[in-house]
């Protein structure tokens, strides 16, 4: 009989459910991908749609012309992970920007010109060689780029200009909007739409029916828009919105467009397809102290979450979240029910954004939980703090620091669209 040292294990030969039960324990997404690349029967045992629970990442938005890179960072690894975002379809891009996270996927934006639309000319007429006239012409330049296209020339288009500067834009600006994952480099492409000059504000959602929700425009504008799309049509559809949307929150659940009143806290409930009113959802008491508030589902039901106003300094135990439930047959009419509990999940809130996920303890994902950041300004900058708060005791807990950027929570995962 062979001893054990002259034997060798065939680990490529273990049962496949042994190894599905291994690959659920391996817990951050990384080690996930580590553990399906050691070998063919490893990958084929362990499928993308059994990937363990992960705690979401934190996508640090950041305004660096030119650069595609895309910034992660991991609170239970406390580390960075950067990926570089692939080589759009749109061949003469000016520009691509990144506008947040939205089911585990990135939304992309790339500026280009529609040839077929009118062409916006300016001439410059730069009367010596000097340095300091080229830089200057060079200026001149990007503030016509600007006005036209609300984006930068990059610079090897300045650098072709000559003395005598004529620049004439192929036409107007079209976007192309994809969606992004950056952990199989996998981009889906949406139906071009002509978002004007850069929208700063973004926000986007997308339901199980494939059907994508994007209101979008600039901060304190009357004029946003809110456009949809879904799976099979050509084209974005542009939804009617009140004509002073800028006092309106929007949220997009179960099919149906909810708009908040921002100073009254009533909510109108718009059947997106049809643009009928559903119902008038009442306010709840003591609105005008809140300062911010986020709608999702969970398990059909749909909660309001409540941002107290913050005491400076902030104190680490303190309520800054109220969570209600909409009970729709109380009494005959909808209302708002607070409660201390949402049981086995944990919410996860950013400047924006809220999404809502199962507790996990391997992802170290604790139950009834909100999960939110902090602006902290200070001489040097604007930061961001990320913490915890139990809903029922209102304790709160500090999780990273100083993070830098705009962050918003991604839920990384492997699927194709």
């Amino acid at each position: 009989m062979e001893s054990n040292e002259s034997q060798e294990r065939d680990w490529s030969s273990l049962p496949p459910d042994l190894l599905n039960l291994i690959a659920k324990k391996v817990g951050e997404i990384t080690n996930f991908v580590r553990f399906r690349a050691v070998c063919t029967s490893w990958c084929s045992s362990t499928p993308v749609s059994d990937l363990p629970p992960q705690f979401p990442w934190i996508f640090r938005d950041h305004i660096t012309p030119g650069d595609l890179t895309v910034s992660f960072y991991s609170i239970p690894l406390d580390k960075f992970y950067n990926f570089h975002a692939p080589n759009s379809s749109v061949k003469e891009f000016m520009s691509k920007e990144f506008k947040g996270p939205s089911e585990g996927y990135i939304y992309m934006v790339s500026h280009f010109f529609h040839q077929n639309h009118h062409k916006n000319e300016l001439n410059l007429q730069v009367t010596t060689t000097s340095s300091r006239q080229r830089n200057l012409k060079s200026v001149f330049a990007n503030i016509w780029a600007i006005l036209v296209t609300g984006s930068q020339l990059n610079r090897s288009v300045q650098s072709s200009f000559q003395n005598t500067f004529h620049y004439s834009s192929p036409g107007s600006l079209i976007s192309q909007l994809s969606l992004f994952n950056p952990l199989n480099n996998h981009e889906f492409i949406l139906p071009a739409y002509d978002f004007g000059k850069l929208p700063c504000y973004f926000r986007a959602w997308k339901n199980q029916l494939q059907e994508y929700v994007i209101y979008y425009g600039n901060y304190g504008c009357p004029h946003n828009k809110l456009v949809s799309w879904r799976l099979g049509q050509a084209n974005w559809c542009q939804v009617n919105l009140d004509s002073n949307n800028v006092y309106y929150d929007y949220f997009f659940l179960k099919g149906m467009l909810f708009s908040v009143k921002r100073d009254t806290g009533i909510i109108k409930v718009t059947d997106i397809g049809t643009g009928t009113l559903v119902s008038v959802l009442p306010s709840i008491e003591g609105y005008s102290n809140y300062i911010r508030g986020y709608l999702v589902e969970a398990s059909g039901d749909i909660l309001r979450v409540i941002r107290n106003r913050d005491q400076h300094p902030l104190p680490l135990t303190s309520e800054l979240f109220e969570v209600y439930r909409l009970d729709e047959n109380k009494n005959g009419s909808p209302c708002w029910v607070k409660v201390r509990s949402i049981g086995d999940y944990a919410l996860f809130i950013d400047l924006n954004h809220a999404l809502i996920l199962k507790a996990n303890d391997l992802a170290m994902i604790k139950r009834n939980s909100i999960y939110f950041m902090r602006r902290v300004d200070m001489n040097c900058g604007t930061f961001y703090d990320v913490k915890r708060m139990n809903i029922d005791t209102g304790a709160v807990e500090y999780l990273a620091r100083d993070l830098s950027g705009s962050p918003q929570w991604f839920v990384p995962n492997l699927h194709h669209l």
